[in-house]
């Protein structure tokens, strides 16, 4: 569990906060094309006090001939976004389209889908203005992805607000005062 002291996560338009696995495109050596991921599906809540839980659907589902790939869940985009790297998206940048729209595409030239990857999550599909706590937990499913016939587990490497504000609370009522 994640609790964001300084500020908190806010509903905008589109995209409020993106989870960063270690999740990756697997490739076909024959045809030089991108396949599947290699994803740790894992299940996304958030909360405003720490106590209730509000969580996204994760579907523990695939369908490879149209792109689908455990839509919902955390674990599944690749990182794209390097702070080490200037040249790569900013982690705070939403990445455009499904890891479906990647699939087939040749590895040479990279394919550079906009955006940090990673998989980012709308606080309206819970019903919430904003959000203190994110908590990721695996999805305890077996993938039998293309490295091996089980997954290793989620292991999330980051976490970024698109949407924030100060979590200052004037009143002391819990609710951030820009939120009010």
């Amino acid at each position: 569990m994640l609790r964001f002291d300084d500020n908190v996560i806010v509903n905008g338009a589109g995209a409020d906060f993106t989870v960063f696995e270690n999740a990756f495109l697997a490739f076909n050596g024959a045809t030089l094309t991108i396949e599947r991921p290699f994803a740790d599906p894992a299940i996304v809540s958030v909360s405003q006090d720490g106590t209730t839980w509000h969580t996204f659907s994760c579907q523990l589902t695939t369908n490879p001939g149209a792109g689908i790939f455990y839509p919902g869940c955390a674990g599944v985009y690749p990182v794209l976004s390097n702070a080490n790297n200037p040249n790569t998206p900013h982690a705070s940048i939403p990445t455009q389209g499904d890891i479906g729209d990647l699939i087939g595409l040749p590895l040479v030239p990279a394919p550079a889908p906009g955006g940090a990857g990673g998989d980012s999550f709308d606080l309206a599909d819970v019903g919430l203005a904003w959000a203190r706590y994110v908590r990721v937990q695996d999805a305890n499913y077996v993938t039998g992805d293309p490295y091996g016939p089980t997954n290793a587990g989620a292991d999330v490497d980051a976490l970024t607000a698109i949407h924030s504000v100060p979590s200052t609370d004037a009143n002391g009522n819990g609710v951030p005062d820009q939120v009010e």
